[in-house]
């Protein structure tokens, strides 16, 4: 028997109608056990749910996966030391500072989230901040993990006044980048990430950089960006790319190979976006594509490119708003479905299309009739001989409209 399922046993006691409930009087003794095997689970298969438990318990695993900021701290050590791999860094709603580093990516698996609201105060403030350190050199903050959650934050540079309260040294160290002939370049925040993303309802002043991993296990996933909005960007808005053609070790398929493997992608890809008309059959990834869901999605005021598609990715873009410049190059095969505002080389798409974009051209999808249910024999005769009756009989009753306070009644 495994740690977890252990766990789980230990820890809830089957119920008489077959469901599970936490033990009544031994709260304390859950949460002293659940505290001590945590330690010993492997991150990535740790406990998910532990039926209902004591707030002991829950408090016990809160503190093994979580760990909380202090308002205005930088998150660089709390990512790099404390939080566990697959852990919950919690932000408050004051907000925090994140400094970049060249070529010291954050490779762990983490979720960082707003801190928990227990007031309805707290529940309707704004989301909270995490800003770029004024000094990193050239801004930029990297993500090579696993898997990384980003739920409900603000990502921006620190503004201005804050740069006479950063050290001395960021200071000289940036000055020692640029050229002192120049003026002084305003910096932005950029975020790169390679893994596999989960990204809601995040605003970005920010460039957001993503690379999806191959799907090349049993179990593949997809990255998902959903409710998200670029504004105010100095740079690029949302960038999607694969890998550079030349550089990887795929083979080349046949035509019709590589057109079966399209259609497959196409159909895992819609699998990913939440489509489950295909649900009962079995749904066949095939290995060596990136997939990408983005939905309801907004940007505007970016400087450069408010989208940027490259290479070799599979992208789903449903019910977003796109007020800038919008690249996709040939290498991307696009699936598009009811964009409001998503404008191609100079023309507008239709917001009701839904299609496909592949080395530049547009194809709708075909359009499917959902096959009738098989009715029982004789139900048509049957509902036409009704709809006679009811044709006849209403042509041969007329019913008089009497004032007010009189009584209907049929004539004759």
């Amino acid at each position: 028997m495994s740690a977890a399922s252990l766990c789980k046993t230990t820890c809830a006691q089957p119920a008489g109608n077959g469901g599970s409930e936490a033990m009544p009087n031994n709260g304390g003794s859950e949460a002293t056990f659940a505290a001590r095997v945590l330690p010993w689970l492997p991150p990535k298969e740790s406990v998910v749910r532990l039926a209902r438990v004591s707030r002991a318990t829950l408090g016990a695993v809160r503190a093994a996966f979580e760990v909380v900021a202090r308002p205005g701290e930088d998150l660089r050590p709390l990512l790099l030391e404390r939080v566990p791999d697959f852990g919950t860094l919690r932000v408050p709603i004051q907000g925090a500072v994140l400094s970049g580093a060249i070529k010291e990516p954050f490779r762990r698996s983490v979720r960082v989230a707003p801190v928990r609201g227990r007031r309805r105060r707290e529940a309707e403030c704004p989301p909270p901040a995490v800003q770029l350190r004024r000094g990193s050199l050239y801004g930029l903050v990297e993500f090579r993990s696993a898997r990384l959650c980003l739920d409900g934050l603000c990502f921006k540079a620190e503004p201005p006044e804050a740069d006479r309260e950063s050290s001395k040294a960021a200071k000289a160290a940036q000055q020692a980048v640029l050229d002192p002939g120049q003026p002084r370049l305003s910096q932005f925040f950029r975020l790169s990430v390679e893994g596999i993303l989960v990204c809601r309802d995040c605003s970005f002043a920010a460039e957001l950089t993503l690379t999806p991993p191959l799907c090349v296990d049993s179990r593949p996933q997809a990255s998902i960006i959903e409710r998200c909005r670029w504004s105010c960007s100095p740079g690029q808005g949302l960038l999607i790319c694969g890998e550079r053609p030349g550089q990887g070790c795929g083979e080349e398929h046949p035509e019709g190979m590589a057109e079966a493997i399209t259609a497959s992608g196409l159909t895992a890809l819609r699998s990913f976006a939440g489509e489950l008309e295909g649900a009962a059959n079995s749904v066949v990834v095939p290995n060596g594509l990136r997939f990408c869901v983005v939905r309801n999605c907004q940007t505007q005021d970016v400087r450069h490119h408010a989208l940027f598609l490259r290479w070799d990715v599979f992208v789903l873009i449903e019910g977003c708003e796109f007020h800038g410049k919008v690249l996709i190059e040939e290498g991307p095969l696009v699936e598009l479905r009811k964009n409001p505002h998503l404008v191609l080389h100079g023309d507008q798409i239709d917001p009701e299309f839904i299609g496909t974009l592949r080395e530049g051209c547009l194809e709708a999808a075909p359009s499917v009739q959902r096959p009738r249910r098989p009715g029982r024999a004789g139900s048509k005769p049957r509902a036409a001989a009704q709809s006679g009756r009811r044709s006849k009989s209403r042509g041969s009753v007329e019913i008089s409209w009497a004032p007010a306070g009189g009584v209907a009644r049929r004539p004759g």
